[in-house]
């Protein structure tokens, strides 16, 4: 545990994280609900383009590629908020809202 404190990790104690769980909480909530929706419309885009090749003259085509760089925009926004997490110290375990706040015990 000693060399992971040297390397800057942060460790909480149950104070520290008390304190910090409504903005933990708030960050987690956007990204599990976040997720949720990447994941629903990424099952939902693959379905559409399985067995597909999109071409110019496709009807659809505009909508399709709208849709995909809106899951690679969303997809940015759930790393941004796991990335803003680990600068809190805060460890995103899953998508499904778990985290770890890194703490030493009896010691």
């Amino acid at each position: 545990m000693k060399a992971a404190r040297e390397k800057g990790a942060k460790f909480f104690t149950v104070e520290e994280a008390n304190r910090m769980l409504p903005l933990v909480r708030a960050i987690v909530m956007d990204l599990v609900q976040l997720s949720g929706d990447v994941s629903d419309r990424r099952h939902r885009l693959n379905h559409l383009l399985s067995g597909r090749e999109l071409e110019s003259r496709d009807v659809y085509s505009d909508e399709l590629a709208d849709a995909e760089r809106g899951l690679r925009r969303d997809t940015l926004r759930l790393r941004e908020y796991i990335e803003e997490l680990r600068q809190l110290g805060v460890e995103a375990r899953g998508d499904e809202g778990q985290v770890d706040f890194p703490a030493t015990m009896d010691g």
